[in-house]
């Protein structure tokens, strides 16, 4: 299951990844060479861009690929198993936080109605897109929490 999570999630962060490229690229040439930016280009890239963070943190979680300093394993070689068990419990504490804002921000938008301030997009329904991705990444990070060593290449 997770697998096919993983895959979903990795061709959702691709697809992202290009259309924010292909967006921004036409919104400069077009404001540059043109003098007409594209409406709602910035909101687009900003929804794009918030997808694209949140699709990839679920992705680095799962493959332990955070950006990482171990200076404690290094001078200390016996606490490095101790480090990633309570480097896995701060990632899916802080994943559980970030998903129960998300959750928070998503009712309240949806609660209100509100709309995107350039495309008449609702944005409670967004949020809460974003919010299902973060929760994604939970359970990657249960799995670093219950499977501490790092996942070899034939589990993608």
């Amino acid at each position: 299951m997770l697998t096919t999570l993983y895959r979903i999630i990795a061709v959702i962060s691709a697809v992202a990844l290009v259309s924010l490229t292909l967006l921004t690229t036409a919104d400069v040439v077009a404001r540059y060479a043109m003098s007409a930016p594209i409406h709602a280009a910035m909101e687009g890239i900003s929804y794009l861009l918030a997808l694209l963070i949140l699709a990839g943190y679920g992705l680095v979680t799962r493959d332990r690929t955070h950006i990482a300093v171990g200076i404690l394993p290094e001078i200390f070689p016996r606490i490095a198993k101790v480090e990633r068990h309570v480097t896995a419990l701060f990632t899916l504490g802080g994943t559980v936080l970030i998903t129960w804002l998300l959750w928070k921000q998503a009712s309240s938008h949806l609660a209100r109605g509100q709309m995107g301030e350039t495309v008449p997009v609702p944005l409670g329904w967004i949020i809460l897109g974003l919010t299902i991705l973060s929760a994604a990444a939970i359970l990657f990070a249960l799995r670093t929490v219950f499977r501490p060593e790092p996942a070899s290449d034939t589990d993608h």
